[in-house]
């Protein structure tokens, strides 16, 4: 349960530090916000009615996850059974583990921020059994004595079997999958509190599948933090809990390295990698300034990539040419809290190269006894490329969208009360009206 709790705070730091890298959380994860208390409906009236009940019940150490949702014609329901105790804890449903940097690699270079910290280090092993549809089936048990964990598990058809040693500043786990092939993997994690080195390896078929590692170090307001990874040129996955890049592919090698400063009021964050394969390459830079006091904080946010394809050309004598794709994306965040009860936000965004690519939004937030009402007002725009932004969706999430290739202007109106302990919310938004309640039991 520990390690569950340290996930979510971690989860919620990294969300906070995404309003301005929307791109860098999930949906999935967004969503995950959405359900507060114990138990939390949504209905959508939108071009099509559709609903979602999430309801959760716990007595000792048993929890009971339930989803039913649906529409006009379809509905789907998905249950979810945990136990955890001190000593053993097992589930059976739909969840999502979470093991050394993703079952075979997933959680570097891809969906992170200049916030170095976040990138850094192996978090210990975690099986949760939820109610989300977009989970796979899960079935585990494991057991812990003292510092020593055992677990046993099928994930989507995957088995597995985990040992892990934790204590205070070091752990080390093996795990072996099977499913149409053997893998086995291995890692290690330091950790105090200036530093942070991992490394983590697995094998496929006799031969290195992948290796990577990576060290953060903090002294008195500096920070610096490298990483590097190799795939095998028959690089095989088991199922990745989240995404690398579009260029680490079989036989891809990747490095990184990034630079934090404090001073004052100010925080500088900079990072940069670079993917190496012999018909793709791809090259990021990420330039963060922070400015924070107390009625006031301002983020500014510059990202240049870089992406090199080796394609066929189309062109007479139709030898092999490297094509390039491009963009330097700006981004600027101002938060400012008018008074106790009121703050604004303003976010706007734009890429130097697509100048016909834009996303501003701005948002209204007023707080009072209980109540809550929020107003935001988006505009954007993409050209050839991708900008993200967040829209709410309910008292206590966000979903994100893409802008699209016309010119759009989307409005959204919230309103969520307190009754005791239940929250009730209206969203008014141009696509339609959802209606729902949180309930804490």
């Amino acid at each position: 349960m520990r390690i569950i709790v340290i996930f979510l705070l971690f989860v919620i730091a990294y969300a906070q530090d995404s309003l301005i890298y929307p791109e860098a959380l999930s949906p999935q994860a967004l969503e995950e916000f959405e359900n507060e208390g114990k138990v939390s409906f949504r209905v959508s009236f939108n071009e099509k009615i559709d609903y979602r009940l999430k309801t959760q019940f716990t007595y000792k150490e048993f929890g009971l996850y339930l989803l039913n949702q649906g529409g006009e014609k379809k509905t789907e329901q998905t249950t979810s059974l945990s136990y955890s105790s001190k000593w053993i804890n097992m589930g059976i449903g739909h969840g999502r583990p979470h093991i050394a940097k993703g079952l075979i690699l997933g959680n570097t270079m891809m969906r992170f921020t200049p916030n170095l910290r976040n990138n850094a280090g192996i978090r210990p092993t975690k099986m949760t059994v939820k109610n989300y549809d977009y989970y796979k089936e899960l079935v585990f048990f494991g057991s812990s004595i003292r510092q020593i964990g055992i677990l046993l598990f099928r994930y989507d058809g995957t088995y597995c079997a985990l040992a892990q040693y934790l204590q205070k500043e070091w752990q080390t786990g093996l795990v072996v999958y099977k499913n149409e092939k053997f893998f086995t993997e291995a890692w290690t994690n330091y950790k105090n509190n200036d530093l942070r080195a991992s490394l983590n390896a697995s094998l496929a078929s006799g031969k290195l599948n992948h290796a990577c590692g990576d060290v953060f170090y903090r002294h008195d307001q500096l920070s610096l933090f490298i990483s590097s990874v190799y795939l095998h040129p028959e690089f095989n996955t088991v199922k990745t809990d989240s995404k690398w890049g579009s260029g680490l592919k079989p036989g891809s090698s990747a490095y990184l390295v990034g630079i934090s400063l404090l001073h004052s009021s100010w925080r500088i964050n900079s990072v940069a990698y670079c993917i190496l394969k012999s018909d793709h390459e791809e090259q990021r830079f990420m330039l963060d300034l922070r400015y924070k006091k107390k009625t006031i904080k301002i983020d500014l946010s510059y990202s240049a990539k870089k992406i090199l394809d080796l394609c066929d050309s189309d062109q007479f004598p139709f030898a092999m040419t490297w094509q390039n794709e491009e963009s330097h994306i700006c981004k600027m965040n101002v938060k400012i809290q008018i008074q106790k009860e009121l703050q604004l936000i303003c976010q706007l965004q734009g890429d130097l190269v697509h100048s016909r690519s834009y996303a501003g939004i701005i948002r209204l937030t007023y707080r009072k006894s209980g109540d809550l009402l929020r107003m935001q007002l988006s505009k954007c725009r993409s050209w050839n490329n991708a900008l993200y932004f967040l829209r709410p969706l309910t008292a206590s999430s966000y979903s994100i969208r893409r802008a699209p290739k016309e010119e759009t202007i989307y409005m959204d109106l919230l309103y969520s009360k307190d009754i005791g302990t239940m929250k009730i919310y209206v969203l008014l938004r141009s696509e339609g009206i959802n209606v729902g309640f949180d309930y804490k039991l």
